[in-house]
């Protein structure tokens, strides 16, 4: 068999269409139509549906590339070991986040990263999680940040990160609403918070005092943001209150500009983050690296 055929047909799997995978392999569009449209000819199965400009495997063409796919890549890994100057991992991780990793978690990872295999380049792409996990299924991320990535056939997650969330207020909201004494004299406070399905208030109310938790989720929040840098601006600004990561408003604390509430008697929102990736993905030799340098990095877990 034709090993560019292969090649081809690899590529277009994991580009997500023909326009993209000409794209990489530097031809034409109407050339890897024709090599798809040759291979297929010569094993006597259909590998694709044609969806637009989209390309949908079928049952025949999954059973190839599951079978096919991971004797290229050892190939590939080969040739990575065997050509001068390539004796360590490189290549491009395309990588998504939410901004507020963008902002803080994701660049210590990858300029660490990047200390020990300097021949790697970086793709990041910023959003929630329904968008990235999108983005990932349609090949067009090799792995993505996220904070609910669940149970599902489709992805592989490995946890790599955890952050203490707590409920603060600006000094000057505080002074003109008075001294928060209980978590009930919470639900008079203007609320800035995650979307609804994200909300941190809700799940700190409901650890912290189930009871009133029915009272909370009628609360209906200001401003809802899934962004930590504009939720901290907005709570600075005197807006309201909002449950914040503690590591990205240590400087305000001290300073005195945002104040810890009930902290003292309260247990702060525990949120998980993981690192995640297809499960029929066969991981080339950089991205093996990555995971395991991410797994293992002191700024997480």
């Amino acid at each position: 068999m034709d090993y560019n055929k292969f090649k081809t047909f690899i590529e277009v799997v994991d580009r997500g269409s023909f326009t993209e995978a000409a794209k990489v392999l530097l031809r034409s569009q109407q050339a890897i139509s024709q090599q798809i449209q040759n291979l297929e000819e010569e094993l006597n199965v259909k590998l694709f549906d044609r969806l637009g400009p989209k390309a949908q495997l079928t049952k025949d063409g999954e059973t190839l590339y599951r079978e096919v796919n991971p004797f290229f890549i050892s190939i590939e890994n080969a040739f990575q070991t065997l050509t001068k100057n390539k004796t360590v991992p490189s290549g491009t991780i395309r990588i998504g986040a939410w901004m507020e990793q963008g902002a803080s978690y994701i660049p210590k990872i990858l300029a660490d990263f990047r200390k020990k295999f300097p021949n790697t380049n970086f793709e990041i792409e910023i959003g929630t999680d329904f968008r990235l996990k999108s983005l990932l299924n349609e090949n067009k991320l090799d792995f993505a940040f996220l904070l609910e990535s669940g149970q599902d056939s489709i992805f592989k997650s490995t946890p790599v990160y955890r952050r203490n969330l707590i409920l603060v207020a600006s000094k000057q909201y505080l002074k003109k609403h008075g001294k928060i004494n209980t978590i009930e004299d919470t639900l008079k406070l203007d609320l800035i918070d995650y979307p609804t399905h994200y909300s941190a208030y809700n799940v700190w109310v409901k650890q912290n005092a189930r009871k009133i938790f029915p009272l909370a989720k009628k609360k209906v929040p200001i401003v809802t943001v899934a962004n930590d840098i504009i939720l901290k601006e907005l709570t600075i600004r005197n807006l309201g209150m909002a449950i914040l990561p503690k590591e990205i408003i240590e400087p305000e604390i001290r300073s005195k500009k945002l104040i810890p509430l009930l902290s003292q008697h309260t247990f702060p929102v525990k949120v998980e983050i993981d690192l995640v990736y297809k499960r029929r993905q066969i991981l080339s030799l950089i991205e093996q690296e990555f995971v395991r340098f991410v797994a293992n990095h002191p700024y997480g877990i």
